[in-house]
């Protein structure tokens, strides 16, 4: 999942170096599914918006779907390159990926604005449309919490 030259993955170090007893496994499975239900719930907020609102609060929801969903992915590249850069190679240029990641929000923020200010899209599509990536962590982490309550392995 995570690895830098030495081949090792940012969990296998964690656990040999910090934690031996704590076997933590981020399995594939798991990261499969989250960005399977963040697909399925864009694919059906954009149908349902663009069914039952109007245009501009549709386009609101798309937009705002499409940038959760592309920050989503950035977030998780972004956060492999730093621990892999410092957990498992041991640089310090940790500060420079984090110094990255915000200007590219900055320049998320100066989109959003963008939009907003020109009218494009509705305020209310918008942040229904950025509330998608949480909203799914939320159902996923739910759903998995309570497939464990009645004993159900993934």
């Amino acid at each position: 999942m995570f690895s830098g030259k030495s081949g090792r993955s940012i969990t296998d170090t964690y656990t040999e170096e910090v934690a031996p007893e704590r076997k933590v496994d981020l399995s594939d499975s798991l990261k499969e599914q989250i960005e399977k239900n963040v697909l399925w719930g864009f694919l059906m907020m954009v149908t349902l918006a663009y069914a039952l609102l109007t245009t501009k609060v549709a386009t609101g929801v798309a937009i705002g779907g499409l940038i959760s969903l592309l920050n989503f992915r950035d977030l998780k590249k972004s956060l492999e390159r730093f621990f892999t850069a410092v957990v498992v190679e041991g640089k310090k240029t940790g500060g420079l990926i984090v110094a990255r990641y915000y200007f590219k929000l900055t320049l998320l923020l100066i989109v959003l604005a963008f939009l907003l200010k020109n009218g494009k899209v509705d305020v209310l599509g918008l942040a229904l449309g950025l509330f998608l990536v949480p909203a799914t962590l939320i159902f996923t982490g739910a759903t998995l919490y309570i497939g464990s309550l009645r004993g159900n392995k993934r």
